[in-house]
């Protein structure tokens, strides 16, 4: 699960995507630590590694999460690739 209150988005606005698949994000909690609302929890998979969650009633969608993202600097040619 990658959202939480995800009906409640609003249509004009896009939910940040942090991850497509569990290979995709590197559980570095970045995207935790940034956010400035706390709308981003961290939830254990049934694995054990946790991955982020985004409250969407929360989020005011700054995309901050995606802009600390080791994983979408690389994929976008960012400083990290």
């Amino acid at each position: 699960m990658q959202y939480k209150n995800l009906e409640k988005i609003s249509k004009d606005k896009k939910p940040p995507i942090l991850y497509e698949t569990d290979d995709s994000c590197c559980g570095c909690y970045g995207c935790y630590s940034i956010c400035p609302k706390k709308a981003i929890t961290m939830e254990e998979n049934k694995e054990g590694f946790k991955y982020p969650v985004v409250d969407i009633e929360k989020c005011i969608y700054c995309y901050s999460c995606l802009r600390v993202c080791p994983i979408k600097k690389k994929a976008l040619g960012g400083e990290d690739a």
